[in-house]
This record gives C-alpha cells, structure tokens and sequence, in this order.
C-alpha cells in the first residue's frame, strides 16, 4: 500500500481497497468500461436526438433528455474511479476528488427518482387532463420543475457532504470499489451508527414518497384504460404504456434508499441504459395513445391515411 500523510484528523489520499480480494481484476475492469461505455452511447444519443430535433422540444422528451444527463453523471462518478483503480492499478484517490465523487455519485441517486417522480406527474396530467396536457405542462413549466429538482438535491447532498467533511478520519482506506456515503463514514474514527440517521430519513423519503407517487400514477392509467369504450382502444393503450411500470418502479426501488446501507464489501452497483435510440421513436406512440383517449375512433382514422 502507498505511503500516505494523515494526522487524527486529516487525510490527504485514500487507498480503494474493495476489489484487492477479487481475481481476474483486469477482466471486471474491462467489462465496467465497456457498460460505462454503452451508458454514454446511450444517453448521449439520446441527449442528441433530443436536442437536434425541434419536434423532439416537448415535455415528456425534455425529461427523457433529464434523466439521460443524470445517467451520465451519476455513472461516471463511479465507474470511472474502478476503471482506474482495476485496468490502470491506481488504487489511490485524494480526499477531496472522493468527497466531490460521493456528492455527485448520491446527488444521481437522489435526480433520478426525481426524474421518475417528474416522468409520473407528466403521466398523471397527460391521463387525467388530455385536452388541456399542453396548456398545463408548457416547457417553461417542466424547465422550471426540472430546475426545482435540482436545487433539492444539491441542497440536500449539501447536507450529507458536509456531515461527511467533519468526520475526523483515522484510516486513509475505503474498504469498498469507489467513494460513497458509507464507505467514508467507515474510514472515520467515530461509531458509525448515528451517521446513519441522514441517509435513512433521505432514503425513506425517496423510496417512500417517490415511489408512492410512482404508484399512484399507475393507478390512475389503469382506471382510466379500464374506461376506455372498446377493447381495441385498450390494447393501444397497453402496448404503448406497458414498458413504464416496470422501468420506473424497479429504478425506485434499486435507488430510493439501498445505497445508504451500513454493509461493507463489494455490493451489487448497477448502471442503467433506460432509452436505447429506438425508445426515443416508440415513445411519439404516446402522443396517439393520449388521442385514443379521447377519442377511440382516433387510431383507426390515423390508419384509414
């Protein structure tokens, strides 16, 4: 292990010490970098496409462009510290480079439920509210809650970095793959279990409120399919809504809260790839499954051209 100076109190460097048990490190590395990868492919695809297309500057794809920015972030604040610690064999990282990765890498946790929570209410009016959907979520609007989001997770994260930059650390070691809440709280020479206080009322939060609303929303799709005149006006509806509930609930439930635990170790890390490029041409379904709504005779008239 590298020669480090720290005091009781100050640490200059830590040591990643999460995969020294592992074997075949150089092939785990190349496989991280190879999803890190695909999720920069994707999103920023996605981010393109978004961008570049005037038609694509609606509500519903400005979050899809949201959460692909959060992807990006929340991914590279970890993949990128066991890519170098597994192919490049740099094992050590500065105080403060860990300290900004942990706000970053918790801040993403904290935008994608967010994000799914915005995606929900998108969901919400354009279900309850379809004729005035567009009067109702302009893009100011949702700009607007995009930024309100934000500025909670920064303030909160703020909270939990700060309760991370006071802790007097004993040991310049992080006993896990990259720089998180726990793992920093570990590395410190203080009981543990009090600091565990914050990061369970967020992840109570997230989980509990976020994905309550989640939920909610997917009540109010499936009383209002079940409303809907006819069966072929049903079956539109699911085909084109179906790939939502899964991907928002198991996102929730994977972020809302699972990060914050006391458990040491190498713990499962995963990064999501959420809209491929064609996701981003399915998705204009939705705009015609709103119609169907409304009026049934829609879709069958949009075939008859």
């Amino acid at each position: 292990m590298s020669s480090v100076n720290f005091t009781g109190q100050n640490v200059e460097e830590f040591t990643i010490t999460g995969f020294d048990h592992l074997s075949h490190q150089k092939l785990l590395g190349f496989l991280i970098f190879i999803t890190y990868f695909l999720v920069l492919l994707g999103s920023g695809t996605n981010i393109c496409i978004i961008v570049s297309d005037r038609r694509l500057h609606t509500p519903m794809y400005l979050l899809v462009c949201n959460l692909a920015v959060v992807d990006i972030m929340f991914t590279t604040s970890s993949s990128t510290t066991m890519i170098s610690v597994l192919l490049a064999e740099v094992k050590t990282i500065s105080y403060y480079s860990c300290i900004s990765r942990m706000y970053i890498y918790h801040l993403g946790d904290i935008e994608e439920c967010l994000a799914l929570s915005l995606m929900a209410l998108d969901r919400t009016i354009a279900i309850s509210t379809p004729l005035r959907y567009h009067s109702i979520l302009t893009n100011p609007r949702l700009l607007l809650l995009i930024i309100a989001t934000w500025l909670i997770g920064l303030g909160v994260m703020g909270l939990v970095a700060a309760q991370a930059d006071s802790l007097p650390y004993c040991q310049p070691i992080i006993r896990y793959v990259f720089c998180d809440y726990p793992s920093m709280v570990r590395a410190a020479c203080v009981n543990p279990e009090p600091y565990w206080m914050l990061p369970t009322i967020l992840g109570l939060w997230l989980i509990g409120a976020q994905l309550t609303f989640i939920l909610l929303s997917y009540v109010n799709l499936i009383y209002t399919v079940l409303r809907l005149p006819n069966n072929e006006s049903r079956v539109q509806a699911c085909h084109t809504q179906v790939r939502w509930p899964t991907g928002d609930i198991l996102l929730q439930i994977h972020h809302g809260g699972c990060r914050y635990n006391s458990g040491g170790g190498l713990r499962a890390s995963t990064t999501r790839w959420v809209f491929s490029p064609t996701d981003i041409t399915r998705l204009l379904k939705r705009d015609s499954w709103i119609q169907s709504v409304v009026r049934p005779d829609y879709l069958r008239a949009r075939r008859n051209h």
